[in-house]
């Protein structure tokens, strides 16, 4: 692998789980304390976060460069500005619009 980031390391359950040494055959939720088997996969580890945790999963709005306003992502665009009799809406080409 050409990053120094290793597998064990990169998916975002790592922010609520102990992460192992090599070796460990353990690791442990940081919000409850539960123990739980770790033998290099994380899907048992995301779904006890989902279940047990589903706040912990929250990503927060991502703001303007100020820190003030949340930016309208697209797919929470698509959500909010979409058809108002709930039918789903694809997009067909998007355009890059630049002002001088």
């Amino acid at each position: 692998m050409a990053s120094s980031v290793t597998r064990s390391t990169r998916s975002p359950v790592w922010d609520h789980f102990v992460k192992p040494l090599p070796g460990d055959k353990q690791t442990s939720c940081k919000i409850c304390q539960k123990q739980f088997a770790y033998h290099g996969g994380t899907s048992n580890l995301m779904s006890h976060l989902k279940t047990a945790h589903p706040s912990a999963l929250v990503k927060p709005e991502p703001k303007d460069s100020k820190g003030s306003k949340p930016l309208q992502t697209l797919d929470k665009f698509a959500v909010t500005r979409g058809p108002p009799t709930g039918k789903t809406c694809s997009v067909a080409k998007v355009e890059t619009i630049s002002f001088d």
